[in-house]
């Protein structure tokens, strides 16, 4: 009777990664960005509680409401449901509207008259905000192996270390040059641009010139390039640029034609 065969003593083999494709990387690139963006969104209030304070004159009380609990309640509340959601939708649409709406409303904050106003759209914030941790999470899983993830969930979990940098750094110059109503600029048009990669509107064109910050537009036209659209500065300048002074006007289109048609239509007008 002959002794069964032994399992290949495999000790010592290395197993060959698999090479991925630019388009996997650049991936996690997106929602790195878009995870900056989020953690920056939120993070900006804190420098700003005393200037607010003084506009407003409310308690330390009504701010300490304002920059946490305000938030941190619809933030947690809302994050398993959405988490759901994207169990069974589509998440990188989901990733856009979640992008889009918290732009809009770090946008408000801007524009807010009073106390309550700002409540609420730092409420506004925070429930765009839930949307956007879990289902990027799932993209970045269904995008690498298990024998890569844990290296692209460490690149991807770099966001809240980076949006909290750049979100004290870059609110404290802002609230010292410009005052604290300007980071309103971080979503300005960031609405109308990642509704473009949703599939809510075909196209956005601006009309005035030098219409934008980079941080206006960065986040939205990361979002828009990755699910299938283009994104130009209307004047054939680079869209990429890290001079805070730099303006562009971003036109967005879902395709080339579409593009250039609105090109043309902006040259006529």
């Amino acid at each position: 009777m002959s002794e069964p065969a032994r399992p290949p003593n495999t000790a010592g083999i290395s197993v060959m990664r698999q090479r991925l494709p630019f388009s996997t990387h650049w991936t996690l690139l997106i929602l790195l960005f878009v995870y900056v963006m989020s953690f920056l969104d939120r993070q900006i209030m804190g420098i700003l509680i005393q200037p607010i304070k003084t506009e407003f004159g409310v308690s330390d009380t009504a701010m300490g409401v304002l920059s946490g609990v305000t938030f941190a309640l619809f933030y947690s509340t809302l994050a398993i449901p959405f988490a759901r959601y994207a169990d069974r939708a589509n998440r990188r649409n989901l990733v856009s509207y979640c992008c889009a709406a918290w732009s809009a409303m770090t946008a408000m904050c801007g524009l807010a008259g009073s106390y309550w106003t700002l409540a609420l759209a730092r409420v506004g914030v925070a429930v765009g905000e839930a949307g956007g941790t879990a289902p990027s999470i799932t993209m970045v899983a269904d995008h690498y192996p298990p024998e890569q993830r844990g290296r692209a969930m460490s690149v991807y979990m770099l966001g809240p270390q980076l949006g909290i940098l750049f979100g004290l750094g870059l609110g404290g110059w802002i609230a010292h040059h410009y005052g604290w109503r300007q980071f309103r600029a971080m979503g300005a048009s960031a609405l109308d641009i990642s509704a473009v990669a949703s599939g809510s509107f075909d196209g956005f064109v601006d009309m005035s010139p030098d219409a934008h910050g980079v941080w206006d537009y960065l986040g939205a036209m990361l979002v828009v390039r990755e699910a299938g659209g283009v994104v130009v500065d209307a004047a054939g300048r680079d869209l990429t640029v890290l001079d805070h002074a730099a303006r562009r006007t971003p036109v967005a289109a879902t395709n080339g034609p579409l593009l250039d048609e609105l090109l043309e239509q902006r040259r006529r007008s």
